[in-house]
């Protein structure tokens, strides 16, 4: 009996599971269906032959996806497939396509840096805590220092999630070796100050919120630049993330501008979502906004999450004339956007004055 999921020669896909006693066995998760120009939402049932369920999907474009097996509207993981995404949420089971679309995120016959992992004690979460950091090749401790990317996770992942799940220093490598970025550090800490997981209340998210930016100051930027030869000024520093890591970069990267010079927003905005208060881009000054050599917000059309605010969001950044680069592109809130976000339309333009 094959695998699941068997990717077949035209890129269509079989997944089954045996589930005999099953009255129902749907594919969820969203990437599949959005890649087939449906709702995230679309069910994909399976057909039950005997004990076995199955179900083949139209021919997909190369990329990466995440889904589920639902069984009676419970959601599983493929039983059979070892590839595995988790994070601060449900499971989620992986499977690639290659092809040339996908080529930028999956490892070449380039030269590859190393992803260091570091634990230290947080008096800010008052836990251990990880943080993964990525050292381009050929890195000199002794040469000349190099700026760093501080690129955080969104509330579903974990502080490993950019460098497993998106492949940040695949693409770092894979960039450097074309010349299309500059040498430099990714340090990838863990976003949640808040550990309660499974109740993300608005609070949840406040404090994660208020607490990133000494979790940056008082730990992670000190470990990074005590541990690295890397540029410690402003102009040495950038600042991303993801769904909540993008509002993280708002409250933090707003409030410092003074310590980062480019702020990059990728699916997440506080803008609009007035339960966390007064937006803090409205009550910093355009002249002061400008200063940063790179504003960017990146979303993809069908995230029913924030592609209204961030519509709204350019519209007022526009309207005050403050200097800010705007992108979409098809794809909901997952890590195809994510992954491609980050790899040409962030990475590329840092430091390139």
């Amino acid at each position: 009996m094959s695998k699941s999921p068997q990717i077949h020669p035209d890129n269509s896909v079989t997944f089954h599971v045996i589930a005999p006693n099953a009255k129902t066995v749907t594919l969820t998760g969203g990437t599949v269906q959005l890649r087939l120009g449906l709702a995230a939402g679309a069910e994909l049932p399976f057909t039950q032959t005997e004990e076995r369920w199955e179900l083949t999907t139209p021919p997909l474009p190369a990329g990466s996806y995440s889904y589920q097996i639902e069984i009676d509207g419970v959601g599983f993981v493929d039983p059979e497939n070892f590839a595995v995404k988790v994070g601060a949420m449900a499971a989620f089971s992986l499977f690639q396509i290659a092809g040339e679309a996908a080529e930028y995120f999956m490892p070449q016959d380039v030269p590859h840096g190393v992803i260091h992992r570091h634990t230290y004690h947080s008096d800010v979460a008052n836990a251990f805590r990880d943080l993964h950091i990525y050292t381009p090749p050929n890195y000199d401790p002794s040469g000349a220092p190099l700026p760093v990317l501080y690129l955080l996770h969104g509330s579903g992942e974990l502080g490993y999630s950019w460098s497993q799940i998106g492949a940040a220093g695949t693409i770092a490598d894979n960039l450097l070796a074309a010349g299309k970025i500059r040498p430099m550090l990714i340090a990838m800490p863990n976003g949640h100050i808040a550990t309660d997981f499974h109740n993300k209340t608005d609070a949840f998210y406040a404090t994660n919120f208020t607490n990133m930016e000494a979790e940056l100051f008082d730990h992670v930027i000190p470990l990074v630049e005590g541990a690295y030869n890397v540029q410690t000024e402003r102009n040495g520093r950038a600042l991303a993330g993801l769904s909540m890591g993008g509002m993280q970069t708002e409250c933090v990267g707003f409030a410092r501008l003074d310590q980062f010079c480019a702020l990059g927003l990728f699916s997440g905005t506080l803008y609009g979502r007035k339960q966390f208060g007064a937006y803090l881009g409205e009550e910093i000054s355009a002249e002061n906004l400008n200063t940063l050599d790179d504003l960017f917000l990146g979303c993809g059309l069908q995230d029913d999450w924030f592609i209204d605010d961030y519509a709204k969001l350019h519209e007022r950044l526009t309207e005050r004339n403050v200097n800010h680069r705007y992108f979409t592109m098809q794809g909901g809130h997952s890590w195809a956007v994510w992954r491609h976000l980050l790899a040409f339309e962030w990475l590329p333009y840092l430091w390139q004055q």
